[in-house]
């Protein structure tokens, strides 16, 4: 089984974590291939089960060259009947690519922080995300960690929303493609969060904020949330 990876990062070498972690996941021969989007790295054809898109800190509204050539590369393996998942950037890139709008997050007034969601937080399935294959076996309510400043405004009009928080959308899928996305990051744990906060300077209210989610409690129960990817990767 083939799964492309593609991972436009600087910040954050998402090759490692999720090779290690989808072959611990799944009791299978995956390969995992992955390409530095952001670098022009694409593959040269659709030769695969899977396509997954990392995080990023980089903005699908900045419109760079790289972005357009990878929606390219979407678009055709959609079209082409290839499952694709996004995580958090990627979740964003792909409900853009599909027609869909992403902005800055609006924060909202019950919330600590004043520019970001981050942390472990809660989410809730829709109803029709408790009837998804991405979702399956896990609760309606669940933990995950979170980490964005940017959200999907507007679902793609063939889309279906999967999940949600007082922050928005946090899981979608297409009526027209093998298209999903999840805002969250079923991929991180414990030390990675915390390692991901302390390279943020944020204001101390903030940081405190977001360190205060930081338990071991609620990493262990986010744990639950790297279900996505085994259901995902049944889907191929």
């Amino acid at each position: 089984m083939h799964l492309t990876c593609l991972a436009p990062s600087e910040d954050l070498d998402y090759k490692p974590i999720f090779t290690d972690l989808l072959n611990t996941l799944m009791d299978i021969d995956l390969t995992v291939d992955v390409y530095y989007a952001h670098c022009g790295e694409l593959p040269d054809d659709h030769a695969t089960d899977s396509i997954l898109i990392t995080g990023s800190e980089f903005h699908v509204y900045d419109r760079q060259d790289w972005v357009t050539k990878t929606q390219d590369y979407i678009k055709t393996a959609l079209k082409n009947d290839i499952p694709v998942l996004g995580v958090c950037y990627g979740h964003q890139l792909l409900a853009d690519t599909l027609g869909g709008t992403v902005t800055t997050l609006e924060v909202p007034e019950q919330a600590p922080l004043t520019d970001r969601e981050m942390g472990y937080n809660t989410i809730r399935l829709t109803d029709a995300g408790r009837a998804s294959t991405l979702f399956r076996n896990i609760p309606e309510q669940f933990i995950s960690f979170t980490s964005h400043r940017d959200y999907v405004a507007e679902l793609p009009d063939h889309a279906v929303p999967l999940a949600a928080n007082p922050y928005g959308n946090h899981g979608f899928t297409s009526t027209r493609y093998p298209a999903y996305g999840i805002q969250f990051h079923p991929e991180y744990d414990l030390d990675l969060a915390e390692t991901l906060l302390e390279q943020k300077d944020l204001p101390p209210e903030q940081h405190n904020a977001v360190e205060e989610t930081l338990t071991e409690e609620r990493a262990r129960k986010a744990e639950r949330s790297r279900t996505v990817f085994t259901n995902f990767l049944t889907l191929m």
